[in-house]
């Protein structure tokens, strides 16, 4: 660690611990804070989670509820006089109050940033809880405020200070409560020396200083008092919800951020999001905010995409320019999939998306990716440079305060909307097909005879299993959604899940994947969510997730149901989920053959690529049902799709963009569409392919992307592009490059599914 950090560096370390004892150490004798001046730390709980701000209450100044409860043999009298003093602020004293009067100012409507709390406290033995005086014959725990702290904190409360003996009990109850930063003395304080303390703290962090470095300044004098007073400078603790950051003294009264947030604006192809791009970017710029486009960074030289990570990495907000090119946009989705595992792996939830759809209506469709990472996150339409005030001022607001645009419920993209036949082909297929009558959703759907109806009558049979595999735009989503229609039209319930869409910290533990799991079958079928009365933590999440199944889902309808689950690569990376997950769906198959309510339901499974961990054969549901291997368009499938498009294509014309592409299926139909619409000749797109200007530049700058960020799988595909035979690979590598849809695997070694990519590629290792 110390390799990577700097004396000058502002740093704050949390120990993160339950038992009392820990967070009781005086962590800051390390050595470690010797070396690095500029750095303090605090303890705080393993269970935290950020503060929902959507109630916070916007002030002018800095609130603080002061408390000055029972001071007999103290003097509270000074810390008034400290607070009083402090600029910019708005203090309300309660002295000795009753526990009703307490209560009722903590509900106040504008809501408090500072708990003041001066007088007699303590903790038990154990630290389990504390206790303090507000007067004479009353004493409060922190859980006989629950509600009433609680719903301080929702509207803004981000600090208490207990400047009185032995907080620990009382830190811990708060820290329970998700409060932000709490700041209390670990063991029985003097009265000289909680006066000290809050004196030099509070000048600090009023002009300016962070609240750590504010407390470390002030903790740190305390030697001073230390011949009258032994250890007074061990006494002082910060309490940190790790989920969220220290406010500055100007950021208190409901403002998160001022100035200086970081915004980077997406990767935007057409002329109008790039004006509007730049517009937003100069206003964020004079508006003291730093401001970064894409397009700055995409496409200059070969470490594009290691700069466009590491900004999304340091960004606090993703500037999201939609349109009718981005809804196509393998970049786009990249940029907008990163974001989110950003969020979700982060304390603070950085980056946060503001999405604009420039030109581009809400019953425009996004593809299923950008839809599935956006929903619940609102958008804002601009139609022309009349919007360009109004969308600029809300991107202010939102960058300058962390308040999010309030958009109208009318303005959200609740649903799906219908891709029109001959509109581009998305990277990513629908994995639903639209409400109304059941048909095909697209006439340029290529048939791969007996695939389909194999699939059609296997879906009917009882306790059916079926398995596709298919690297990244090969088919296997459209696939799916045909077999969900086919039981649409038998009667069938279906439930379709994309895992692609699913949040890291679901599919990391088994109980709250299957609880996910078990969770979203039921909305699909329109059933209430009854998980309590179903898991049982004594049987274990398999049999509580079986059960569900059995005796609640298919218990509630006559008709089978059509489970369907897509891109389930994303639990192989989860060992300890996948083992038991796969034996779960493995065992669900086999109950089939002698249980009557199991024979309902119908299982399909589709993936990318082999299962790389180690199953037990016997547990394995990829030995067992009907196994689909979609294959590539064969060239007289290619000269149909070109007739579809209307293009009269002989067999020349087809050997040409088969020799460039194969049979890739997006490849071919992005080539086709393009075509088709005039935009571009076949001879062009084979001069051009293979570079960032081609129609093709974005699919592959997002593949570049996706190896950049694995170096070792990067340098595999080098030797596979490099080399005029088939290179031998590590399995695992092997795997993985043949899931992106790189590569194809023989058993002689892999080779370039394309030759797009082998040109590509090869110029991108000649230039390096």
């Amino acid at each position: 660690m110390r390799t990577e950090l700097q004396p000058k560096d502002e740093i704050r370390a949390i120990v993160q611990a339950e038992d009392a004892l820990a967070q009781r150490l005086p962590w800051h004798l390390w050595e470690f804070f010797d070396n690095f001046r500029k750095a303090e730390v605090a303890v705080g709980s393993p269970n935290y989670r950020e503060v929902d701000k959507s109630n916070f209450v916007r002030r002018s100044r800095v609130r603080i509820l002061a408390v000055l409860g029972d001071s007999s043999g103290i003097d509270v009298e000074k810390d008034r006089q400290f607070l009083q003093r402090l600029p910019g602020a708005e203090v309300e004293f309660l002295v000795e109050p009753e526990r009703q009067k307490l209560n009722e100012y903590l509900w106040d409507s504008q809501g408090w940033d500072i708990f003041f709390f001066a007088g007699h406290s303590s903790s038990q033995p154990d630290g389990a809880t504390g206790r303090f005086k507000l007067n004479a014959q009353e004493s409060l725990t922190i859980p006989e405020l629950r509600y009433a702290m609680t719903t301080a904190i929702e509207k803004g409360l981000q600090l208490a200070i207990f400047n009185s003996c032995d907080g620990l009990g009382i830190a811990r109850d708060l820290a329970d409560l998700q409060i932000p930063q709490m700041i209390f003395m670990r063991e029985p304080v003097p009265d000289l020396v909680a006066q000290s303390f809050l004196k030099d703290f509070l000048t600090a962090f009023s002009r300016g200083a962070s609240l750590y470095l504010s407390v470390r300044e002030a903790r740190e004098k305390l030697q001073g008092l230390e011949r009258e007073h032994p250890c007074a400078s061990l006494l002082p603790v910060i309490c940190q919800n790790s989920a969220e950051l220290p406010p500055t003294w100007t950021e208190l009264g409901g403002k998160r951020s001022l100035l200086g947030q970081k915004v980077f604006i997406s990767y935007c192809e057409g002329e109008t999001e790039r004006s509007l791009g730049n517009e937003f970017a100069r206003a964020l710029r004079e508006a003291g905010q730093e401001a970064l486009r894409a397009e700055e960074i995409v496409g200059l030289g070969e470490n594009w995409p290691k700069r466009v990570e590491e900004e999304l990495q340091k960004c606090d907000y993703l500037l999201l320019l939609l349109s009718e090119r981005s809804a196509t946009s393998e970049v786009t989705t990249k940029e907008i999939e990163r974001a989110k595992e950003l969020r979700e792996s982060r304390p603070g939830g950085k980056p946060a998306i503001l999405p604009i759809r420039v030109n581009f209506p809400p019953s425009s469709p996004l593809n299923y990716e950008q839809r599935g990472y956006l929903d619940r996150i609102g958008q804002r339409q601009w139609n022309g440079d009349e919007d360009t005030p109004a969308v600029l001022a809300e991107i202010l607001k939102a960058v300058a305060t962390g308040e999010m645009p309030n958009i109208e419920a009318s303005s959200r993209l609740e649903e799906p909307a219908t891709i029109a036949e001959d509109s581009a082909p998305l990277p990513v297929a629908e994995p639903e097909l639209p409400e109304g009558q059941m048909e095909l959703a697209s006439r340029f759907y290529v048939e791969r005879p007996p695939i389909e109806s194999s699939c059609y009558e296997t879906i009917l049979n009882p306790g059916a299993l079926i398995r596709i595999k298919a690297p990244r735009q090969m088919g296997k989503t459209s696939l799916l959604a045909r077999i969900i229609q086919q039981g649409e039209l038998e009667g069938y319930r279906t439930v379709s899940l994309n895992l692609q869409l699913t949040d890291r910290q679901i599919l990391s533990r088994l109980d709250g994947f299957l609880k996910w799991l078990c969770a979203s079958a039921s909305q699909k079928l329109n059933l209430p969510e009854k998980l309590d009365d179903y898991w049982s933590v004594i049987l274990g999440n398999n049999t509580s997730c079986t059960t569900y199944f059995e005796r609640y889902l298919l218990a509630n309808t006559d008709s089978p149901i059509v489970l369907a689950l897509d891109e389930i690569d994303r639990v192989f990376e989860y060992r300890e989920v996948a083992d038991d997950f796969f034996a779960l769906l493995r065992a669900w198959h086999e109950e089939a053959k002698n249980n009557a309510i199991w024979k309902k339901l119908r299982l399909a499974i589709a993936h990318s690529t082999e299962v790389y961990i180690p199953v037990n054969i016997n547990q394995s549901p990829f030995n067992v049902g009907l196994a689909i291997e979609l294959p590539e368009f064969r060239p007289e499938q290619v000269e149909d799709l070109a007739g579809r498009h209307r293009l009269s294509w002989g067999q020349s014309q087809v050997e040409q963009l088969m020799h460039l592409v194969g049979g890739h299926p997006f490849l071919v139909r992005v080539a086709l569409y393009r075509i088709a619409r005039q935009d571009i000749t076949l001879e062009a797109l084979l001069k051009t392919a293979a570079t960032d200007a081609s129609l093709y530049g974005d699919h592959l700058r997002r593949h570049w992307w996706n190896l950049q960020q694995n170096p070792e799988l990067a340098e595999a595909f080098a030797r596979v592009v490099s080399a005029r035979e088939p290179v031998r690979l590590e399995p695992l590598q092997g795997f993985k490059l043949n899931s992106m849809g790189l590569v194809n695997l023989q058993n002689e070694g892999a080779t370039p599914r394309c030759d797009l990519y082998r040109q590509y590629f090869q110029g991108i290792a000649a230039s390096s």
